[in-house]
């Protein structure tokens, strides 16, 4: 599993997905950043390594981890985030970084 919309506006995404395979498969772009992957955008917003449960709202997106193994993000499910700004745009106000 890559990547998979799981209803309209949500994806199951595999954390090693790429911004640019992101974009293809969703049409929505991820913020530039350093980073190089699904997984390493949730850790750069987060700043640290997260649990599941950990939820980042950014780019009018909202993230949610739903699967680790170990230090590793195995699944995050990606839903449009209807109370922030537009997905294609820049980082909402707050990065969402509680669970």
């Amino acid at each position: 599993m890559r990547s998979s919309e799981v209803a309209p506006g949500t994806w199951a995404v595999a954390g090693s997905v790429r911004p640019d395979e992101f974009a293809g498969r969703t049409g929505i772009e991820l913020p530039d950043g350093e980073w190089e992957t699904v997984a390493g955008f949730v850790i750069g917003t987060l700043d640290r390594i997260p649990s599941v449960g950990d939820t980042v709202h950014a780019a009018g997106l909202r993230l949610d981890v739903t699967a680790m193994d170990h230090y590793s993000i195995v699944e995050v499910v990606v839903r449009i985030d209807a109370g922030s700004a537009d997905p294609a745009g820049g980082a909402s106000g707050d990065e969402g970084r509680g669970r």
